[in-house]
């Protein structure tokens, strides 16, 4: 049987909250796998600028879906209309054609921020994503403007076509990530690993009175 090809977008930019960044060292899925970098981008449909990004998202998987499957997969139809006001849903007696999707209702999630967020969770194994401040120029860890989990930022992504042995499935590739702005309206979801140095001081020695243990 003939190798499926695989069909990959263009890179398209989205408009959102990040969330559960990885951009500094890559790290494998539940200790599984390569190691990746990831990025995942809550759009809230209330937003008008990150409505219009849930609809480039949609517009750019439907067009992936039918070069890689001849038809929009029914899992996208369900949740365009969920999230794009106008989208009918489709009937509900429609055959499940068995492709995934990447993107979900982050209500499915509790995480704190996710609830009503459609969600595009993106990651790349192969190339370390870039990286950029509001001028469109490189970051590096410790800059003002390197994106963190919780500011508003530009993610750019492609979406991509599986089909073989393993599933049928539409996923999601990460490029990159652009800082926009704001302090972390939920400083806890998704931050990355707990600094050291935000934990401990220096030791001046090994020794330490423990006679005080509040016990009297």
């Amino acid at each position: 049987m003939a190798k499926k090809e695989i069909f990959t977008s263009e890179p398209i930019r989205i408009r959102g909250r990040e969330s559960f960044l990885r951009l500094i060292e890559p790290k494998a899925f539940d200790g599984k796998g390569d190691p990746r970098w990831e990025a995942t981008t809550l759009l809230d449909p209330a937003d008008k600028l990150q409505l219009e990004s849930i609809k480039l998202v949609v517009k750019t998987a439907a067009d992936i879906g039918k070069l890689s499957y001849g038809l929009v997969p029914l899992a996208l139809r369900r949740i365009a209309a969920q999230f794009i006001p106008g989208v009918e849903q489709p009937d509900p007696k429609t055959k499940d054609d068995g492709i995934k999707i990447a993107f979900y209702d982050g209500s499915s999630k509790e995480y704190d921020g996710y609830d009503g967020m459609f969600v595009v969770p993106a990651h790349n194994s192969m190339l370390r994503p870039a990286v950029a401040g509001r001028n469109g120029k490189e970051v590096v860890p410790g800059d003002k403007q390197f994106p963190y989990s919780g500011c508003l930022g530009i993610t750019s992504i492609t979406i991509w076509g599986q089909d073989n042995q393993y599933a049928k499935r539409l996923g999601v590739n990460l490029r990159g990530v652009q800082f926009v702005e704001g302090e972390p309206k939920y400083p806890a979801f998704g931050q990355g690993d707990i600094a050291a140095e935000d934990e401990f001081q220096a030791l001046e020695d090994e020794g330490g009175d423990s006679s005080d243990l509040g016990f009297d």
